[in-house]
């Protein structure tokens, strides 16, 4: 990995970093073009300017001004913290060198910055890209120098102390009270990340946009397995692996009496890996609050839908099989490929650890909906729920999988591997259910290009009390004509009933519109709007 250039504080003279395009720049300055990538970075900061404490130098790291506005706010993320930037090398054109006093000697642009924190322990943050490559793996390839990809600058963790500090420390730093740390966290030593292994994450986000955010996250070993497997989940048959502390650092402005203050706010979890029973193998992290402790974990097992029924049948002091119609359900026709993702486990701890709910998650597909000449499917979230607090064996739903529309989700600074419920693999299609095609062995033809032809959302819940369902159909866009064109644009419906009883509610929802004929001065349609609801009770007796 090529090393950062030492960094200098060459004198207290104020040196700035301009905007091509601003007006009233001050001696000594460089200059970066607003279309660079440099260029829309600094025109997002506090005063579209960097002033450092000399002038910048390809080959030396020059520190930014403590006048800087937006060293003032970093400061509120490590009040001694060190910042630093590079500038790229001068284009020179071949047998040319540049000529002194022209306006292209002042241009520049920003090559990386550097970033080094003494809280919570030595921290060494940098945006070039090797690091960048390393911390985010491939996502990394849409960040460009100096980190920036609008709307954020990232910056990966280069190194880090390597001594031992009280977890108490870490937690801290995130800003959550002492007083929220668990019992038995408490007195526990942790060690920063040593591997930095690709795609580690320890990272540095800072957003301009959205509050000044600056986000930090940084995971620390956990040595002490003894004291999670003494916590009493072990009499539920669970027994850790593996446990790193996951911190987040958050500080965002506010306002307070009129004045723009910095909101600092923070999380922390365990990164967890654990065997339930004896074959259930699962990696995840379990999170604390008072009185209840929650895990979310993910599941490479071969089998590992009936291994988590198993260890939830006996948790609630069931027999295997009573929870086999689950299992029963989620591989009935016309249901293929069963893949379980996730399952969510919560845990009362107000006097003795007992399951308060939980939620398994499944990915299955189907060829309904899609053209049988086709190898298209459509993809298909099951996912079963139980609580403690509500009679019955819990709820099973089933919903239309869409997409969440986010790219590269890794490079969100709220990214986990647990929040991760993209479709497997990553490169599945999220197909919409298309009506002609909902009959199987048959085609329903000549569907009016007016009305909806496709399905875009779609779920049944089932329960021993209830039945609910719900659907949006949606019409193809419909282009101008000679004359206005009505047409049906969608319809949104969600109901549901009670069994043996005579409750029923329901909520309609439509969206209908005329577009204007193409000679028409408006090319806006007029959307009519309706909206219908209605519910029905039993009398009480």
């Amino acid at each position: 990995m090529a090393t950062r250039p030492a960094s200098t504080h060459a004198t207290d003279e104020l040196f700035h970093i301009y905007l091509s395009s601003e007006k009233d720049k001050k001696d000594p300055y460089l200059e970066v073009d607003d279309g660079t990538n440099s260029g829309t970075f600094i025109s997002q900061l506090p005063d579209k300017t960097i002033i450092t404490t000399g002038p910048p130098d390809p080959n030396v790291a020059i520190e930014l001004h403590s006048d800087d506005k937006w060293v003032e706010w970093l400061k509120n993320v490590d009040d001694t913290g060190k910042y630093t930037l590079t500038i790229k090398p001068k284009k020179e054109k071949r047998g040319e060198k540049p000529e002194g006093g022209k306006e292209d000697d002042k241009k520049t642009e920003v090559k990386q910055f550097d970033f080094e924190f003494s809280t919570p322990t030595t921290l060494k943050f940098s945006s070039e890209s090797l690091v960048l490559n390393k911390a985010f793996g491939d996502a990394a390839k849409d960040i460009e120098e100096p980190g920036f990809a609008d709307p954020r600058l990232y910056l990966g963790l280069k190194e880090s102390g390597q001594t031992e500090i009280p977890l108490a420390t870490a937690w801290a730093y995130t800003g959550l009270a002492e007083a929220s740390i668990p019992k038995f966290l408490k007195g526990l030593q942790v060690k920063p990340d040593s591997k930095l292994a690709p795609g580690h994450r320890n990272a540095l986000w800072f957003n301009p946009e959205a509050s000044s955010r600056v986000t930090v996250r940084l995971v620390f070993n956990l040595g002490n397995l003894g004291t999670l497997n003494s916590l009493g989940l072990s009499d539920l048959k669970i027994n850790f692996t593996e446990a790193d502390l996951v911190c987040r650092k958050v500080v965002s402005t506010g306002k307070a009496g009129g004045k723009t203050v910095s909101v600092k706010q923070g999380n922390a979890a365990l990164s967890i890996g654990c065997k339930f029973g004896q074959d259930l193998e699962v990696q995840g992290v379990m999170e604390f609050a008072e009185d209840t402790i929650s895990m979310t974990l993910l599941s490479k097992s071969k089998n590992p839908i009936q291994g988590a029924l198993s260890w939830l049948a006996g948790l609630l002091e069931l027999q295997d099989d009573e929870l086999g119609f689950v299992t029963k359900l989620f591989n009935q026709d016309p249901f293929k490929d069963v893949r379980f993702r996730r399952i969510k486990v919560v845990f009362d701890t107000e006097e003795n650890v007992k399951l308060s709910s939980f939620r398994l998650d499944v990915q299955v597909s189907a060829s309904i909906g899609q053209d049988p000449t086709s190898e298209n499917k459509t993809l298909f979230l099951l996912s079963y729920t139980y609580s403690s607090s509500v009679s019955g064996l819990g709820t099973i739903r089933g919903e239309l999988w869409q997409a969440s529309g986010i790219k590269n989700p890794t490079l969100n600074p709220t990214y986990e591997t647990w929040t991760d419920l993209e479709p497997f693999p990553a490169t599945t299609p999220l197909l919409p259910l298309q009506i002609k095609y909902l009959i199987p062995g048959r085609t329903i033809d000549d569907i009016p290009k007016t009305v909806p032809d496709t399905i875009e959302r779609a779920f049944i819940t089932l329960s021993t009390k209830e039945v609910g369902f719900g659907a949006t159909v949606k019409a193809k866009e419909v282009p101008p004509g000679a004359v206005p064109q009505p047409y049906l644009g969608e319809i949104k419906v969600d109901a549901s009933f009670t069994w043996n009883m005579s409750d029923f509610k329901l909520d309609l929802y439509t969206v209908a519109g005329i577009m204007p004929p193409s000679t028409s001065t408006h090319k806006d349609p007029a959307l009519l709007t309706g909206k219908l609801m209605y519910q029905r009770t039993s009398a009480s007796s």
